[in-house]
């Protein structure tokens, strides 16, 4: 009975203890974090991948592309089966640099070609404007009237502007349609190796 007393102090003791050693194990354990990561300027590598993407010789490629569109028309005797592969996968990747290359260009030219019929409605407009205030002309100008404006005023030079870029457009759709002629032929080249359909002579 008499050690009874002693107890209370010694649990509270005990509990002070546990507590104060929590509180001396937490700096420990947010010191054993790992520290986050450097950061990487890439800034320069994106901006090399993206220059390398746009540097291509038009012509010579599409020459290239074709080339190789004939040469996988027929198996080729000598020629193995991982060599044709091989080619019509760098023609897939070729195509699409060219087709990538000749969107960036078209829409270039359509924001020269938008300066250009700019000039030209403002133009036409004006005009319009100028006959409607001297009373020659009564109704509202339209979007319609102003082209006709354009096409009267500047026959030659709108009908070649329009005519280059409806023929930029329609290669920009040309060239797509190439790419996805090289990935068909290079699914069906995959299948024919699989088959055994080409030779597999070593180069």
């Amino acid at each position: 009975m008499q050690n009874q007393p002693m107890s209370r102090p010694l649990s509270l003791l005990a509990v002070t203890l546990a507590a104060l050693g929590g509180l001396l194990a937490i700096p420990t354990a947010v010191l054993a974090q790992p520290a986050p990561p450097a950061k990487v300027d890439n800034a320069d590598g994106i901006q090399r991948i993206i220059e390398s993407v746009f540097m291509i010789d038009f012509d010579a490629t599409w020459k290239e592309l074709h080339r190789v569109l004939r040469s996988t028309a027929e198996p080729v005797k000598g020629v193995s089966s991982r060599k044709i592969l091989a080619d019509i996968d760098d023609a897939c990747r070729r195509a699409h640099k060219l087709f990538v290359n000749l969107k960036l260009q078209y829409e270039l030219y359509e924001v020269d070609v938008e300066r250009t019929k700019s000039a030209m409605r403002a133009e036409a407009y004006g005009k319009l404007q100028a006959e409607k205030d001297g009373g020659s002309r009564s109704k509202a100008i339209t979007e319609g009237d102003i082209t006709a404006k354009m096409v009267q005023d500047h026959h030659d030079e709108y009908k070649d502007v329009e005519q280059k870029r409806l023929k930029f457009k329609l290669a920009v759709e040309h060239a797509e349609a190439l790419v996805k002629c090289m990935f068909g032929k290079a699914r069906s080249l995959q299948v024919e190796v699989m088959k055994g359909g080409t030779s597999d002579v070593d180069d």
